[in-house]
């Protein structure tokens, strides 16, 4: 019997008789390994010590954990801005302030190993002292936007790295404190802050474009009120059909608190404003992949004793159920599935310490407080509420710089593995029979011929009988798995 016939076996199902049988399918892995060489040990390369890469455990699924330096850090980091890809790799903008008081913006991509795809890339230097970013994967091309007490303003960079000239988001804005993106990769939507003139109303614009920057509309009033009341912190989902759901609180007057939706359609037309099923006065919106939204609620984040509310909505914003918890978290994350994390950098007493919760679709907790940073920094803080993303395979990524060390800045890649996958399909079955014997006894060959899986994960993915390498030790381990599931 050859590998290439135990590929029938990954329909086959545990307990069945489908496909060979375990002691068949063990000798075959053993033959194909050459029994001659069942003491070697293939050792793991060796890493800078300021590289992590180890397996961790979260609730009953292996991780793995990837800590690498911040590539070619600046003096000062700030405004990081990290939003996961659609095959759970990560992009990136943030400020260098080394260059004070003018500010340079930069870009990077990393794919969904940790590895770095593109950048630092500048985008733009920026005069202004005050700056909000945000950035956006669209298509195979990034967005980064930014406003500024001279406006808002947009370009977009493609996979190779080439910029865009500077355009506005929107010419009619003289100041945008804070800006969301959203994208079905048909059509990209903005909303921002705007201060129209020096005087309030204030309000929540917005603005819909072509993946290439063509404006579709002019500016769209989703949130302006000439009676007094002050609305601010806009965000927008795209649910199905290209339905934009938008939300935007209320601050002013007090009375009025409270995050109202308001839907709108992918030529810009907007519906009426209505309230938030949250009893919360601050909220904001994402999109799920079913065509439905998820509300996160608060009354303030980051302090003991504030609520925070999730509530997962249908495609008409209605409440299909909820949580509460304690919002005393630095910030939190979803992703298309529901899932959401809360990002924790601080103490109430002591030193800060980096740690996650992560819960499911359900709003139930998988693991609590997972500490996240590894020597050879002692203390880490990650202050920023944005810094951080939840991709939709469940990989976590987050910014984060060493408490004790200024210029010292790490990014901590957190994602799911399944124990044999050697081809890194996010699956243990019969396709990885060949992958598992060619990593076991040509090393060489399984990095050239699987370039895409880090030569420091090889080990993390074949150990099967937990001693931390891939050795003909896990044969037993990894045929078990095939047979009755990992």
């Amino acid at each position: 019997m050859t590998t290439r016939d135990l590929f029938s076996f990954r329909t086959a199902q545990p307990g069945t008789e489908h496909g060979p049988g375990a002691a068949v399918l063990r000798a075959a892995v053993r033959s194909a390994a050459m029994i001659a060489c069942w003491c070697a040990v293939i050792a793991p390369p060796i890493a800078s010590a300021q590289f992590v890469h180890e397996k961790v455990m979260v609730g009953a699924r292996p991780y793995y954990l990837y800590q690498q330096p911040f590539p070619d850090p600046p003096e000062y980091v700030d405004e990081v801005r990290m939003v996961a890809t659609a095959d759970g790799g990560c992009v990136m903008a943030y400020i260098a302030d080394s260059l004070i008081p003018t500010k340079q913006i930069l870009l990077q991509a990393f794919d969904s190993w940790g590895r770095r795809t593109l950048g630092p890339i500048p985008v733009d230097f920026d005069e202004y002292r005050s700056i909000s970013l945000a950035v956006l994967p669209v298509g195979e091309n990034y967005w980064v936007t930014w406003g500024n007490s001279g406006g808002a303003w947009f370009r977009i960079v493609d996979s190779d790295g080439a910029v865009t000239p500077r355009r506005q988001l929107d010419s009619s804005v003289e100041y945008a404190e804070q800006i969301a993106l959203a994208t079905n990769n048909t059509i990209v939507a903005a909303a921002y802050d705007s201060l129209d003139d020096p005087t309030p109303p204030f309000g929540v614009s917005g603005r819909l474009f072509t993946p290439d920057g063509t404006p579709l509309t002019g500016t769209l009033p989703i949130g302006h009120d000439a009676g007094g009341q002050a609305f601010w912190s806009g965000t927008l989902a795209f649910g199905a059909g290209g339905t934009i759901l938008y939300a935007y609180d209320c601050f002013f007057p007090h009375a009025a608190r409270g995050t109202r939706f308001r839907f709108g359609g992918s030529d810009g037309s907007l519906g009426g404003a209505f309230l938030a099923p949250s009893r919360l006065p601050f909220g904001s919106v994402y999109p799920k992949s079913d065509g439905g939204y998820t509300l996160l609620a608060g009354n303030g984040v980051g302090l003991p004793g504030n609520v925070a509310e999730v509530s997962w909505l249908d495609s008409s914003a209605a409440v299909l159920r909820r949580v509460s918890f304690d919002s005393d978290f630095t910030g939190i994350a979803f992703n298309a599935r529901g899932e959401f994390i809360t990002k924790y950098a601080y103490t109430t007493a002591g030193p800060p310490e980096l740690s996650i919760t992560l819960y499911d679709s359900a709003g139930n907790v998988v693991v609590s407080r997972l500490r996240l940073y590894r020597p050879p920094a002692e203390q880490a803080w990650s202050s920023g509420s944005r810094n951080f993303a939840l991709a939709d395979n469940g990989a976590v990524w987050v910014y984060w710089r060493n408490a004790l060390v200024a210029d010292e800045h790490y990014i901590t890649l957190l994602r799911p593995i399944s124990p044999g996958d050697l081809n890194a399909d996010d699956r243990t079955n019969g396709f990885d029979v060949d992958p598992f014997v060619l990593a076991l006894t040509n090393r060489e060959a399984y990095q050239a011929a699987f370039p895409h899986i880090p030569p420091e994960a090889i080990d993390i993915l074949g150990d099967m009988n937990g001693d931390g390498v891939l050795t003909n030790f896990d044969i037993d381990p990894f045929v078990d798995a095939l047979v009755n599931g990992p």
